[in-house]
């Protein structure tokens, strides 16, 4: 690959400022690209930036009439990527303005970065895909995309992700005991706070609750009251550089199940308990059929499954699935998946050109069939089996939640009615 101005320039973009996106930069970089990192916000900003420059030169061009061979300026379009490498299914989209301003001369390769391949990912207008597990591949061939086009990689970690922790040494140090550490991701306002500290007050089973409230102020206070208010003993964590210690003194990590950190975690060899209903089922099916995670649709649920994990043979069995998932240099693999697809780039490129377009007579035909992605092999929808003990105490749970706040709306209702008794009392002294 060669360096300076001959390198292809690529470009990164992401919704979310990530650190594995980061890290993904990098490896391009060192691979000999020249390569931009934005925000999805950025890029059409960028674009039209660069359209408003072309078409001022233009004027300028015009006024002077191209005359004496004056010094021209690099074209603007020189500044236009080669390559755009996405890990969003919606950067690109029917009308969408980087869609039409990229053209069809930019290769368009789309990293799924997580286990979540849904019908978004596999209808996107892209050029080629990186999938982290062979079992998406039939998914994508169901609707028309050529297997070549495909690569299993990834998906990418940060780079702390990719290299060893001393995880019993860190727990030494920071004083944690010999009981299960779970480790819960509360930051990103996916889960009732209130509830999800009071399935720890239920808890049988002996465990260490770190709860990671990130840099939000509103959350840690959130997590405070209702520690104290249900009685619950935790560690509460705030901002941090990097999640990769926390995530390796863990036994097991509770998220929410569209937590983007998820296949971080996993290349740590974690287990995962996955909280809430997911926008795409896959990752869920996908991880819970090979016994990597366990997954509770609803916070009220917690408590119970905590308890079945954490007794008997649950959680050494959800770690070692979950090293059959995890992938530390998921980063250099999805880097080598690009470059692979990058040196085909011409191929790919006039092939996507060369697809026939279907026509069905006189008519048109828009909006796009409706995809359905399931994964080979996953179970159908994810059942927690009853055990009655455990069933008990979650119902009783749940309904000494409903009481308290039924006590409350009708303390409300008391207090209402005797401020309207002593106006009408009012009402009538004064006739």
């Amino acid at each position: 690959m060669s360096g300076g101005g001959d390198a292809l320039r690529v470009w990164v973009v992401a919704d979310r400022g990530d650190a594995a996106v980061a890290a993904l930069g990098d490896a391009l970089r060192a691979a000999g690209y020249a390569v931009t990192t934005l925000a999805s916000q950025e890029v059409v900003q960028r674009l039209v930036k660069e359209a408003g420059g072309e078409l001022i030169g233009s004027l300028r061009d015009l006024l002077r009439g191209l005359r004496d061979s004056e010094q021209e300026s690099e074209p603007e379009h020189k500044l236009r990527p080669d390559v755009v490498v996405v890990t969003a299914a919606n950067t690109f989209g029917p009308g969408n303005a980087f869609t039409r301003i990229t053209g069809d001369d930019v290769l368009r390769i789309g990293v799924v970065p997580d286990y979540a391949l849904g019908a978004a990912w596999v209808g996107a207008p892209l050029h080629a895909w990186v999938v982290p597990v062979e079992t998406f591949v039939p998914a994508l061939v169901e609707a028309r995309v050529d297997e070549d086009r495909v690569e299993i990689a990834g998906p990418p970690v940060p780079a702390a992700y990719a290299s060893g922790t001393d995880g019993a040494a860190l727990r030494e140090q920071w004083g944690l005991g010999p009981e299960p550490v779970v480790f819960v991701h509360c930051d990103r306002g996916d889960l009732d706070l209130d509830r999800l500290a009071f399935q720890f007050s239920l808890l049988e089973a002996a465990v260490q609750p770190v709860f990671f409230a990130g840099g939000d102020a509103g959350v840690s206070e959130a997590l405070r009251a209702a520690a104290r208010k249900h009685g619950v003993e935790a560690d509460l964590l705030g901002a941090v550089p990097s999640l990769r210690d926390f995530h390796a003194v863990a036994d097991l990590v509770v998220a929410p199940a569209d937590d983007p950190r998820i296949g971080h975690v996993l290349a740590l060899d974690r287990p995962v308990l996955l909280v809430g209903q997911p926008a795409v089922r896959t990752q869920v099916d996908f991880l819970t059929g090979l016994g990597a995670a366990r997954h509770v649709p609803d916070v009220l649920r917690l408590g119970t499954e905590l308890d079945l994990i954490a007794s008997g043979s649950a959680l050494a069995d959800l770690t070692a699935g979950s090293a059959l998932v995890g992938k530390a240099d998921g980063t250099a693999r999805v880097t080598e998946a690009i470059v692979r697809l990058i040196e085909r780039r011409e191929v790919i490129l006039a092939a996507g050109r060369e697809e026939p377009q279907a026509h069905r007579g006189p008519f048109e035909r828009i909006g796009a069939p409706r995809v359905s992605v399931r994964v080979a092999g996953a179970p159908a929808q994810s059942t927690v089996s009853a055990v009655s003990s455990a069933e008990a105490k979650d119902e009783l749970a749940n309904l000494i939640m409903m009481e308290r706040e039924a006590e409350r709306k009708a303390s409300e209702a008391d207090r209402a009615v005797e401020q309207w008794r002593q106006r009408l009392e009012l009402a009538r002294e004064w006739n």
